[in-house]
């Protein structure tokens, strides 16, 4: 399918995506000064005395809601947006939040991306091309590995991953919350592994075993499209993902064809659990024969 940088397929995802961003923008309390904000992608947000720290920021219709129900747990400005990877729907609020007061950090790749216009060839929903973002709405503060922030009693650690979702990952991990925001890096489900954005299947396996090294049993994980899960969940993902690798790597070894493999549907037997409606079964055999044959 050729690229269109306005196309009827792209005003469809952005008009999804703001209606999974519903008006009301739901809360739940994790911690003593932190709260998941759902209703879309979901976001986590820290409120205190130093103010609102807030983990992705969803698409741009639901920033005003995203900022009222802040007001309704602080009254405090929101001072800091961590944006987890570049995908619109975790950064399209960047440009309102940053109108808004907040400094907008992310990996530098994100900020390399989203300075220019994006080609999505394995989207789930077709190939479509995002355009770049205007200045306004990129992030003003970016870094490599990590940084850490002090705020609201609390040694805040984003942490640059290896390649997975894409190559600018990044999680958000609160230690005294016993939380980490892992942006859409794991999942419930089969993930989609943006290998135009230079997303890996073996960065995902490395992703999830970095993880599981921060956590202990009590540790809760935000996803931006699963629910809270913990350490059981993320050891089965790394799991089916390694199952995944083996399961392919051996036809490729014995010189299968991408036609061939999915012919074979070598991921039958992980369906029934990780089978999904958005990443479907043939796409991400597609997506994981195209990344580890390249």
């Amino acid at each position: 399918m050729k690229h269109a940088k306005i196309t009827l397929l792209s005003l469809i995802i952005a008009s999804v995506l703001s209606q999974v961003a519903i008006a009301q923008v739901q809360t739940e309390k994790l911690a003593e000064n932190l709260y998941l904000l759902g209703g879309g992608s979901t976001m986590v947000v820290s409120v205190g005395p130093d103010g609102a720290f807030l983990v992705d920021d969803q698409v741009g219709s639901v920033s005003d809601q995203i900022l009222k129900t802040i007001k309704v747990l602080t009254d405090q400005p929101l001072k800091f947006v961590i944006n987890t990877h570049l995908h619109k729907d975790h950064v399209g609020g960047n440009e309102n939040m940053a109108n808004a007061g907040a400094i907008v950090v992310a990996h530098e790749n994100v900020r390399t991306r989203m300075s220019k216009e994006q080609a999505l060839d394995n989207w789930p929903l077709g190939d479509t091309t995002v355009p770049a973002y205007p200045e306004a709405a990129l992030p003003i503060v970016t870094f490599t590995e990590s940084m850490k922030f002090h705020f609201n009693g609390e040694a805040i650690n984003v942490i640059k991953m290896p390649n997975a979702h894409t190559d600018g990952d990044s999680i958000v991990h609160f230690p005294v919350s016993n939380v980490i925001h892992v942006g859409d890096a794991i999942s419930t489900k089969y993930p989609y592994l943006d290998l135009a954005s230079g997303g890996t299947l073996k960065g995902s396996i490395e992703l999830a075993a970095k993880v599981l090294s921060l956590m202990d049993s009590e540790t809760r994980i935000v996803s931006g499209h699963s629910p809270i899960i913990g350490k059981s969940e993320v050891q089965a993902f790394h799991d089916m993902l390694t199952n995944v690798q083996d399961r392919i790597g051996k036809l490729i070894d014995e010189g299968k064809s991408q036609a061939e493999v999915l012919a074979t549907n070598p991921l039958a037997k992980f369906d029934e659990r990780w089978g999904n409606a958005f990443v479907s079964t043939k796409l991400f055999t597609r997506t994981v024969y195209t990344d580890m044959t390249n």
